[in-house]
This record gives C-alpha cells, sequence and structure tokens, in this order.
C-alpha cells in the first residue's frame, strides 16, 4: 500500500506546476501515507502542522484541538505584540508555512518522495499559492480571543511579487487585516 501511495504522490509532485486539486491530493496522499505508519496520535505529534493542514484542507469548519492550539499560539502572539511586531512575524514568513516546508521534507525524505516542491522555488510557491486557494473557504474558528482566521486573497502586487492576504477577527468585534509576501514563505533554511 505505501508503494502506491507514494508512486502517486511522485506522479503528481513531478508536475511544473500545480492545481488546487494537485495540492488536495498530495496532502490527502501524504496524511494517509503517514497513518498507514503511524497511529492518528503518533503523525500528530510527529509532524503537527502536516496533520492540522491535512485536517484543514478537507473539513469545512475547523475547530480539533490541532487547530484550537495553533490558533492559541496566534492569540499569545498578538497580546504580546505591538505594531512593530507584526513585522518580525510577517518577516518570519508566516511560520504556520515554515513548518509545513518543513513536515512535507522530513516526510517525503524518510519515504522516498520526491522533494522537489520543498527544493525548487517555483514549485514551493505553486504549491503554497493553490493552497491559500483551498484555505479561502476554510477559515479557522475558535472559542477564544480570536474568533477566526481567514485567508482572503492572493494576487499578484505591482511589482510582480506574490501576496495573501488575511483577516484576523477578533471576539471584541474587531477585525485585523494583513498581507504577506509569498517569497516569505520560500525558506531554503528549514
Amino acid at each position: 500500500m505505501n508503494t502506491a501511495i507514494i508512486e502517486k504522490v511522485n506522479k503528481v509532485i513531478s508536475k511544473k506546476s500545480y492545481t488546487e486539486s494537485d495540492v488536495l491530493y498530495i496532502l490527502a496522499q501524504t496524511r494517509k501515507y503517514l497513518e498507514t505508519i503511524y497511529s492518528r496520535n503518533e503523525s500528530f505529534v510527529k509532524y503537527p502542522t502536516m496533520f492540522l493542514f491535512g485536517d484543514w484542507i478537507l473539513h469545512a469548519k475547523l475547530n480539533r484541538s490541532s487547530a484550537q492550539k495553533t490558533l492559541k499560539e496566534y492569540e499569545d502572539f498578538f497580546a504580546k505584540q505591538s505594531g512593530s511586531g507584526m513585522f518580525e512575524f510577517m518577516h518570519d514568513g508566516f511560520t504556520l508555512f515554515n513548518k509545513l516546508k518543513s513536515d512535507l521534507a522530513s516526510i517525503f525524505d524518510n519515504a522516498g518522495i520526491n522533494n522537489q516542491i520543498i527544493s525548487k522555488r517555483s514549485l514551493w510557491l505553486s504549491f503554497t499559492k493553490q493552497l491559500l486557494e483551498i484555505l479561502k473557504d476554510l477559515p479557522l474558528e475558535s472559542d477564544g480571543e480570536i474568533k477566526s482566521f481567514t485567508f482572503r486573497d492572493t494576487f499578484a502586487d505591482s511589482d510582480g511579487t506574490s501576496v495573501a492576504t488575511f483577516t484576523i477577527a477578533f471576539r471584541d468585534g474587531r477585525n485585523k487585516n494583513f498581507s504577506i509576501d509569498l517569497e516569505l514563505l520560500d525558506y531554503s533554511r528549514i
């Protein structure tokens, strides 16, 4: 079974760019692979961000503990930061995507899956853009100070830079809108 999964994932990964369907397939099959070699709890502990995205892309409402943990981290971050702290948050490349990249690199390396998504900048950006398109319809919701975290749009800026926008809705009715340069999601270091 694992060999068949790896072959299927390798076939999709070998493309020169990705569609939303490709991204869904890659993440769903990668999660299926993990579930064949680890228990659900072991998968979550070993690859928490991959597990979070595996849930996130397949569920209209994410209110499970893995999603709540991520939102709690954001709540803690925003409680401690002033306006200048947001630059550091953005400059660090929106860590959720960097953590996903790190998880995928480890999984692909251990499974012998083609890692060109990780190693080729243009493919990581293609993968990320399509993933953001999927996530636009799937907000993370919380019972805490942050009510929801929603990706809104991706677009090319006037200088050709790819930008993603997102909104954090707070329980008290405030909304904060942010933009992030997708190039920041493309670290050569993982």
